[in-house]
């Protein structure tokens, strides 16, 4: 989207365009086929409640994706660490010469 960054928080604050996702302390990123879709709505010339039902959809559709996801990792088995043997007591670690 070409639009300048004070207009498209507003746009975001209005509902008209999905809001980002925190990706870390200081940076967020927008789901880039979010965008298209919205994208393509106004182009085919849909009126702002339109592209908000759109959104919030899309926003609903997220939140489902990370239950879906968050129940997945919860099934997932956990692998257990490698398990360490115990050095034999007959190897001794060589001393270095210095």
């Amino acid at each position: 989207m070409c639009m300048s960054t004070g207009n498209f928080h507003a746009q975001e604050k209005a509902g008209l365009v999905p809001p980002g996702v925190r990706v870390s302390a200081n940076r967020t990123a927008w789901i880039v086929g979010e965008l298209d879709a919205v994208l393509q709505a106004r182009a085919a010339g849909w009126p702002d409640d339109q592209v908000r039902e759109l959104v919030n959809g899309l926003v609903e559709a997220r939140k489902s994706l990370a239950a879906g996801l968050a129940q997945y990792v919860r099934d997932v088995p956990v692998c257990e660490p490698p398990r360490t043997h115990p050095r034999p007591a007959n190897l001794k670690r060589a001393k270095v010469a210095q």
